[in-house]
C-alpha cells in the first residue's frame, strides 16, 4: 500500500475512492427512499379525502398499486362505497406549483365531486 517514503500507491488510492462513491451512493439512496415513501403517504391521505368528499365518509378505500414518476403521483385504489358496488378508481395528482388531485375511473372518464 505504502513505499518506502510512506506515500499511497496508485491501486490504493482507487480502491478508496470506489468505497467512498459506494457508500455515499448507499446513504444517498436511504434518504431518497424515505422522501418519496413520505409523499406518497400524502398524495393517499389527499385522494382519500377527495373520495370520502365525493362517496361519503363510510367508504371503505384500499390502495392496490402507487406509481411515481417525473413528479406525477399515480394510484389505484378500489372504493367500496356503504351499498353500492365495488369501484375502481385512479387518482393522479402533479408536484406541479399548484398541485391537484384527478379522480379517475377504469375507463379513463373523470370523477367529478
Amino acid at each position: 500500500m505504502k513505499t518506502a517514503k510512506g506515500a499511497v500507491t496508485q491501486p490504493a488510492m482507487a480502491a478508496l475512492v470506489a468505497a467512498l462513491v459506494v457508500l455515499t451512493m448507499g446513504v444517498m439512496s436511504l434518504f431518497s427512499t424515505s422522501v418519496s415513501a413520505e409523499s406518497q403517504s400524502d398524495h393517499l391521505k389527499m385522494c382519500k379525502l377527495e373520495l370520502k368528499a365525493l362517496y361519503g365518509d363510510d367508504v371503505r378505500i384500499k390502495m392496490v398499486k402507487a406509481k411515481q414518476y417525473q413528479g406525477q403521483h399515480k394510484m389505484t385504489l378500489k372504493v367500496y362505497p356503504a351499498g353500492e358496488a365495488k369501484t375502481v378508481v385512479e387518482c393522479v395528482s402533479d408536484d406541479a406549483p399548484e398541485p391537484g388531485i384527478v379522480l379517475m375511473a377504469k375507463d379513463g372518464s373523470i370523477i367529478n365531486a
